[in-house]
């Protein structure tokens, strides 16, 4: 069973996304979020792309350059600023702020379709049917997204998050997040439903053909799914 926690309001999360974006301006860590992985599975021939739950764009930005032309959305109108004044004019990276659910219009498709930590904030099985009706046939879906892990305590969670960041820190030869920044993160997480990876792999079940799904360290798991032509 998943730890006590609920799916946060739209309100909820842009207030907690917008705290953390006037913290944390930089975003992700692109270890973390398996950039790699992403562009390794991408076409080499032109194309577009959607980034679901954007950030500060620093993924968007990548599938610009390799693709041409990448729409980054995020709720957070913090966030969307740090990814405009990040991407400089003829990137081919633009942005909206919105909610996934409705942003960009229900009829727009696109050949890649991103999400890094963003499908969690909602039912799973929901998130990854959204997420797929963004595909045009022939196109790619590639998620990198978070589990539920083993029922921890509360204080042995937070001893293990300030763990892996000072490991992360040493890894990657950079400064720890200041302790504001850890907090924020901390409260957001502490108060939000994450789904299990049974829940996980009956939403994948639903997905036709069969997506490729793998689990990995540190909680995460990713998926890479394309739809037929």
């Amino acid at each position: 069973m998943p730890r006590e926690g609920r799916y946060l309001t739209p309100d909820e999360l842009r207030e907690d996304f917008d705290r953390i974006a006037r913290l944390e301006p930089a975003g992700w860590s692109a270890r973390q979020a398996r950039y790699a992985w992403i562009l390794e599975q991408l076409p080499r021939v032109p194309g577009r792309a959607l980034d679901l739950g954007c950030g500060t764009g620093s993924l968007t930005r990548l599938l610009a350059a390799r693709l041409g032309d990448a729409l980054g959305v995020d709720l957070s109108g913090e966030m969307i600023a740090r990814a405009r004044a990040a991407s400089p004019a003829g990137s081919g990276a633009h942005y909206l702020q919105g909610d996934f659910r409705d942003t960009p219009a229900a009829d727009e498709t696109f050949d890649v379709v991103t999400a890094i930590a963003a499908l969690h904030h909602l039912p799973i099985d929901e998130a990854l049917v959204l997420a797929a009706a963004r595909v045009r046939p022939g196109g790619l879906l590639l998620v990198v997204d978070l589990h539920e892990p083993v029922h921890l305590p509360r204080a042995v969670r937070r001893l293990g998050a300030w763990c892996l960041a000072h490991w992360d820190a040493l890894r990657e030869a950079r400064k720890t997040r200041p302790p504001e920044v850890r907090r924020a993160w901390l409260a957001h997480g502490d108060k939000e439903r994450v789904p299990t990876a049974a829940e996980i792999r009956s939403a994948c079940a639903r997905l036709t053909p069969r997506p490729a799904l793998r689990f990995h360290l540190r909680w995460r798991w990713s998926l890479a799914w394309k739809r037929r032509m």
